[in-house]
């Protein structure tokens, strides 16, 4: 029973928030111009992370910390060596969130990964985009992924505010696009 607890609450919240994303991403795009545009990952993506990375700096300020100084128990510096590397990757998450955008100025298409590299193109540059379902937690989302011949340049799902501008600018643009049974063009 808590194995099954374990599995379902977690996919129920991760469902929760990208309905919510999904919901405010088409709210944004409705005041969006497609010449000028930046796209970014949803906030509430953001806010999920900072409660995540706040709950685990109480549990090691609370519960580790002073169990590491308590010279009774040697178990209390194991337990702050295990939580170190997940405030780390939950703080690393967030920092990322923050580097991850695409922005287009009239032609030009400038796309910046989560480890701060950017890359600048414009539409003639992309060669076709691959446009698929994702499948996170039994929910599929749309999501697409631009190439310039075989190199990818940039990937963004359905969640993100401007998708759905970017993939009819694409199209308007004559860069082919393909996937899912090709019902989409």
């Amino acid at each position: 029973m808590e194995t099954a607890l374990t599995i379902i609450i977690p996919s129920v919240i991760a469902s929760i928030i990208l309905i919510i994303a999904r919901g405010k991403a088409r709210k944004t795009e409705k005041k969006m111009d497609a010449n000028d545009l930046i796209i970014r990952r949803p906030k509430i993506n953001l806010i999920f992370y900072i409660i995540v990375t706040t709950l685990f700096l109480l549990i090691f300020f609370i519960f580790c910390v002073p169990a590491a100084f308590n010279k009774n128990n040697s178990e209390g510096i194991y337990a702050v060596y295990a939580f170190l590397p997940i405030l780390f990757l939950c703080s690393l998450v967030i920092v990322m969130w923050f580097r991850w955008r695409i922005i287009i100025k009239g032609n030009q298409i400038t796309s910046r990964s989560y480890f701060g590299k950017e890359k600048s193109y414009t539409f003639d540059h992309i060669t076709k985009v691959n446009r698929f379902l994702l499948n996170i937690n039994g929910e599929d989302m749309d999501s697409m992924c631009a190439y310039h011949d075989k190199k990818a340049l940039f990937s963004i799902t359905a969640e993100c505010p401007g998708f759905h501008i970017l993939a009819s600018r694409l199209e308007s643009e004559g860069v082919p696009i393909i996937g899912i049974n090709d019902k989409i063009r």
